[in-house]
Order: C-alpha cells, then sequence, then structure tokens
C-alpha cells in the first residue's frame, strides 16, 4: 500500500493541568489511504476528538509528525498551514454555524476568506447547497432549519474550498436515527462521487458499519486494533475491539454460561442451514443467546452466539464443523448476555 494521504507517526499530546499531566494521545501510528471512509471509534474520554484536531492542526502534537499529502504540517508556518487547511474540511457534531447568517451566506463565508468575489462566492454556495439537498433553503436562517438541515449545510461549507479530506468530528452524534443514516448517504456520495477521503470520529459502531471500509479502534489514548471493517468485525483481536463487535456488550450483565461461540456469517454463507446441519451432525442441542444481522458498508453479515455442550469434546467438535464450513468461529469464555 502507498503513501496515504495521512500519515501520522508516533503522535503523542499531553495537556498540562494545575492539578496534573494529561496524556491524550500516546504513540499514535496512523496511515489514512486516498478515498478511504476511514472511521476511528473510541469511549468517551479515549483521544479520538484531540486525535482529529491533530490531523489539521487545530491541536499541536507534543511529539510525533502528522503528514498531510506528502507535506509534514509540524514543520509549516502559519499562512502555509492556512493554505492547507483549506484541503482539509472540518465538519462538527454541534454544526458550528454562523447564527446571523443565512444558510448561502454561511456557505460562501470560507469561500470569501480565500478571496473570492461575492458574486462567484453565491454561485458556488448554491450550487454546493443544490449537491447536499437545500437548494430551497438558501434563504433560511440556522435557527429556521432543523438539525440535518443545519448538518448538510455543515457539509457544504466545508466543501466550498474544494477539500481533499473531510474530517468529521461525532458529526452524527446530535441527530435522530434516520437523520443520521441520511447524511452518512450524503457522505457517502460525495466520497464515491467526488473521491473526497472522508475520516469519522464515533463512539458509534453502527455509524462504522454503515458507511467505513477501514476502522481504527482507539482505547485508552493509543490505537487498540486498524483495519478493514469486515475484518475487525469478523475477528475482534483486542477487548477494546469486542467491546464494540459483540452484541449489546455494555448492556449485559447476567453470566449465561462459559463454554460459547461467535459464529459470524457473510453474504457467502448463507444459503445453508449451518447451525441446524451442526446440531443433527453432532447429535447435540446448543443454546442460541444471541443472532443479528449488520449491513457493513453495504455487504450483509450475520453473527450469532450459541452456548456449547459443557463436554469439552463434543464443544470441540461443533467448533471444527462450524470451522470447516468456512465461517468464522471464535469461542468466547464468560460471555454474559
Amino acid at each position: 500500500m502507498g503513501q496515504g494521504i495521512i500519515e501520522i507517526r508516533g503522535l503523542s499530546k499531553t495537556f498540562q493541568t494545575k492539578q496534573a499531566e494529561i496524556q491524550a494521545l500516546d504513540g499514535i501510528d496512523l496511515s489514512v489511504q486516498k478515498g478511504d471512509i476511514f472511521g476511528i471509534i473510541g469511549m468517551s474520554g479515549a483521544g479520538k476528538s484531540t486525535l482529529v484536531r491533530c490531523m489539521n492542526m487545530l491541536e499541536r502534537p507534543t511529539q510525533g509528525t502528522v503528514f498531510f499529502d506528502g507535506k509534514d504540517l509540524c514543520t509549516l508556518s502559519e499562512p502555509e498551514l492556512r493554505r492547507v487547511r483549506r484541503s482539509i474540511g472540518m465538519i462538527f457534531q454541534q454544526f458550528n454555524l454562523l447564527m446571523q447568517r443565512t444558510a448561502l451566506e454561511n456557505v460562501c463565508f470560507p469561500l470569501e476568506i480565500a478571496g473570492m468575489h461575492r458574486t462567484e462566492a453565491k454561485v458556488k454556495a448554491q450550487e454546493l447547497l443544490d449537491m447536499v439537498g437545500l437548494s430551497d433553503r438558501a434563504a433560511s436562517y440556522p435557527t429556521q432549519l432543523s438539525g440535518g438541515q443545519k448538518q448538510r449545510v455543515a457539509i457544504a461549507r466545508a466543501m466550498a474550498t474544494n477539500p481533499k479530506v473531510l474530517l468529521c468530528d461525532e458529526a452524527t452524534s446530535a441527530l435522530d436515527p434516520t437523520t443520521t443514516q441520511s447524511i452518512l448517504s450524503l457522505l457517502k456520495n460525495i466520497n464515491s462521487r467526488l473521491g473526497i477521503t472522508i475520516v469519522i470520529i464515533t463512539h458509534e459502531m453502527n455509524v462504522i458499519e454503515k458507511i467505513c471500509n477501514r476502522v481504527a479502534i482507539i482505547d485508552s489514548s493509543r490505537i487498540a486494533e486498524c483495519g478493514l471493517v469486515e475484518d475487525v468485525f469478523t475477528n475482534p483481536k483486542t477487548a477494546a475491539a469486542r467491546k464494540f463487535v459483540y452484541p449489546n456488550a455494555e448492556s449485559r450483565s447476567v453470566k449465561i454460561g462459559r463454554h460459547c461461540l461467535r459464529i459470524v456469517f457473510n453474504g457467502n454463507s448463507s444459503d445453508e442451514p449451518v447451525l441446524a446441519n451442526m446440531i443433527l451432525a453432532c447429535r447435540a442441542p446448543v443454546n442460541i443467546l444471541h443472532a443479528d444481522t449488520k449491513d457493513l458498508n453495504g455487504r450483509a453479515f450475520g453473527q450469532m452466539v450459541v452456548q456449547l455442550p459443557e463436554e469439552q469434546e463434543l464443544a470441540r467438535k461443533m467448533v471444527n464443523y462450524i470451522r470447516a464450513r468456512g465461517l468464522t468461529a471464535e469461542e468466547v469464555d464468560n460471555y454474559v448476555g
């Protein structure tokens, strides 16, 4: 794989308070390839928002380097950094619109700062509002718009300077599920039509599953795991990844069984009744603890957690049966459900 459009090497960030020094990021290495929809997911306080703000130098790293399109941002002067930032659009959770400006004027704002003539800026701003589906709301003020409409204006504004990358910091967290879906669809369309790389910061796994092709899981200021979304979903290697991938991991508290098996189905494995055939072949029942299906970036995946028999030899036979059919079968001790 070639040089990424964003390359982060050995990045650390500490904040000094009156009481102590807080390590927000610790030795981050990350590569975002051109055209990615790259998700960064973590619990509150894990360091994900600090990381995205280091990508455009809104936060200066304490250590390490951030390369954007081959340029080391840590070495640039402020004027040089401002020029580079025109290629990095940013979308925020709370929209950050100027309340005294109309939707059209909000989109015009970065164009005016860049020196574009007002008339030309208005024409481009209207084209961008058309692109995000708000051609009829150009004269509306933010107070007259819904949350989803405000975020569409914010996306249009972020697109105004023809960025190579869009950074989205919890861009859908303030929105209801239906509106979230429409915003994610818009971002995916922008990525596929214009080839713009998108980095999405979120604490919601369903956002990653809907549109991202790659994901990094940040935990306690470090990258715990990174890879293709379907690989991380199919075979999470760390406790931090399992916390997001396993069904309802946070809300479960009652221990059901020790010997459990998590089976992952992809679209290629949906024709055969694998579980029923396994029960028949092994002549023993299993207890289904959980089953669901997910759409990972347009591909259907399913997962099932079953409680295996206590007899170890029989349980091993069942695991081997599933794996022999080309499915991912992960043994889970002390699954709670």
